[in-house]
């Protein structure tokens, strides 16, 4: 598995939430988006365990309110 890098984590998210590219930064606010929904979310949980063998859970999204806090909190459950 690679390691996640921001950019990754962001083309994975407008890939669950279907949010064309080029919308989302570092240190956008996810809940900002209306397709920052329950679906989206759990399709997004699905990538992360796909590309980095990273299992997400639903609490997991309190600490993750950017696509930077996502690829952090990411980075240091794969660590473990």
């Amino acid at each position: 598995m690679s390691a996640p890098t921001v950019q990754h984590v962001i083309a994975l998210i407008e890939e669950a939430t279907q949010f064309p590219p080029g919308v989302l930064a570092p240190n956008t606010a996810l809940e900002d988006f209306s397709g920052w929904d329950s679906m989206g979310i759990v399709t997004l949980f699905a990538l992360v365990q796909t590309h980095f063998g990273v299992k997400l859970r639903t609490a997991d999204i309190e600490f993750c309110l950017t696509p930077a806090a996502m690829t952090e909190h990411i980075t240091s459950l794969a660590a473990k």
